[in-house]
């Protein structure tokens, strides 16, 4: 089942919009740290991109698929059609999944940068190695997180980090920063998992549409001989003439590994537009916080 993203409903925006939409840009040497990581990451984005057309576009690889059915066994009650994949394009290289966990790395430090930024001198100087974002999944685990920091950040700042919080993703959706977290932490200790095949974009015309029919599409990865599609209906009294006309779309996919879990694997494109603008819009959030601006983060949605 494919999963959506919370509170992320904008189409993706360019490395200099993002940019743009910092809005305390190098009023300090924090601003810039902050800001420095942010461009990084949205660099490597940009890479990833390009990585992704040139893997797309590949001269003389493509993929094949084969069909079966059962339309001609007039005994059968149900109509069946199947597609497998019968040829397909080489591996993702493991050079893409590092540049992914580069991007990804960078990504997570920007939220660290601006923590850091946020905290209280007396907190830098004695309590250094545990001043970072914290991203949790349960309201309890972060109040206690927030009391037993009190006084290391302003409470504009913590307001900011309460609603950022993954807990505040709705039910059955994905936070981007609780997808950032679970990729972080993998990628410190393997690589990611990034397939070609994984999330399918299937597209079916019938003509004549059948009064009722079922269309199955495969979720995660597609290995050639598995099946991609079925398409299946009542066995009409008469010959329908069905005209079939399938799609397929392939777009490349990460494992969403979280602990206690089922696989999730999620469309890179979509995912990386998510943590990207939700990253920067935190960051410039903690920056207005930190200065004492008007910025209203809970607004932002």
């Amino acid at each position: 089942m494919e999963r959506k993203f919370a509170m992320y409903g904008r189409c993706r925006r360019s490395h200099a919009a993002l940019v743009a939409s910092l809005p305390h840009v190098a009023t300090d040497s924090f601003d810039r740290g902050v800001i420095a990581k942010v461009e990084r990451a949205l660099a490597l984005r940009d890479q990833l991109q390009a990585e992704q057309e040139r893997l797309r576009s590949r001269a003389g690889e493509t993929r094949e698929y084969e069909s079966s059915t059962n339309k001609k066994d007039c005994e059968d009650p149900v109509v069946w059609m199947e597609w497998r994949l019968k040829e397909s394009v080489p591996p993702i290289p493991p050079s893409f999944a590092a540049l992914l966990g580069d991007c990804i790395q960078n990504l997570r430090a920007s939220l660290d940068y601006a923590a850091w930024a946020a905290a209280a001198e007396e907190a830098r100087q004695t309590k250094s190695t545990q001043i970072m974002f914290p991203l949790y999944d349960d309201v309890a685990d972060y109040r206690n997180w927030a009391k037993k920091r009190a006084g290391w950040f302003n409470d504009d700042v913590f307001k900011v980090l309460d609603w950022a919080q993954p807990f505040r993703a709705g039910e059955g959706l994905l936070h981007p920063l609780r997808v950032l977290r679970v990729l972080s932490n993998t990628d410190k200790h393997r690589l990611l998992n990034v397939v070609e095949h994984a999330h399918i974009d299937a597209g079916l015309q019938l003509d004549p549409m059948p009064p009722a029919h079922t269309w199955w599409t495969a979720s995660g990865p597609v290995a050639v001989g598995e099946p991609l599609a079925k398409l299946s209906f009542p066995r009409p009294p008469f010959s329908l003439g069905l005209d079939v006309r399938p799609s397929f779309g392939w777009y490349e996919s990460v494992a969403y590994e979280a602990p206690g879990e089922a696989v999730t694997w999620l469309r890179l494109d979509e995912m990386m537009n998510a943590m990207c603008d939700f990253a920067v819009r935190t960051v410039s959030h903690m920056s207005g916080a930190r200065l004492g601006l008007k910025d209203d983060a809970e607004s932002d949605a």
